[in-house]
């Protein structure tokens, strides 16, 4: 899992995968949730809730609860 938390750079490493389609998950290691999802880019949807939720605008109220109340640093994609 890729941690959330972490600068761009380690992301490199994952480059051949952010690109594919597939089914992900956004995992809460403080309260043992996860949020799951599909997506066309791995890469462009990572990039979406990131923004919705650093920006307190993400479409699930549930998983930007966890987000505001536990930090980034709490979370894995």
């Amino acid at each position: 899992m890729l941690n959330i938390g972490r600068n761009k750079n380690y992301f490199h490493k994952f480059e051949p995968i952010l690109n594919k389609s597939g089914i992900y998950l956004i995992y809460c290691k403080t309260n043992d949730k996860f949020y799951v999802g599909k997506t066309k880019r791995f890469k462009d949807r990572r990039s979406s809730h990131l923004s919705g939720l650093r920006n307190n605008k993400h479409d699930n109220v549930h998983l930007q609860n966890a987000w505001n109340k536990y930090g980034s640093k709490s979370f894995s994609f």
